[in-house]
Parts: C-alpha cells; structure tokens; sequence
C-alpha cells in the first residue's frame, strides 16, 4: 500500500486544486498494484479512505464521534 501525503489531501486543498489532488492521486495509483490509503481532515473529522484499483472500489471509514 502506498500512502497520500496528508498536506496534499487536505479539505482546503480539495477545493481549492482539485485537479492538482487527482494528479497525485492517480501518480500513486500508477506505482500501487494493491491500494492508495489517506486520511482526509473535513475540519471538524478524519476519514480514512482506501482506493483499490485491482478491485474497482474505494473505501471511506468515518470518524464520528460519541456522543
């Protein structure tokens, strides 16, 4: 597995370059036979999200907290 630089995945980063962030995304797809991983900061949570090429799926596991 190779992992997403979390600066370059960053909610503001998203929205401001969302095409830099595929870029980057698709870069490591290419080195990656297995999957990508990288956690994703909202501002307010943390989801960890898993792309799996091999598999044609992406995962996104959210962080609520309790109540």
């Amino acid at each position: 597995a190779v992992f997403i630089d979390p600066e370059k995945f960053t909610a503001s980063m998203v929205e401001k370059n969302p095409n830099h962030v595929k870029t980057i995304i698709s870069d490591l797809l290419k080195t990656s036979p297995d999957c990508v991983l990288g956690t994703y900061h909202t501002g307010c949570r943390y989801f960890l999200v898993v792309i799996c090429p091999k598999w044609e799926i992406v995962w996104y596991l959210d962080s609520p907290r309790p109540r």
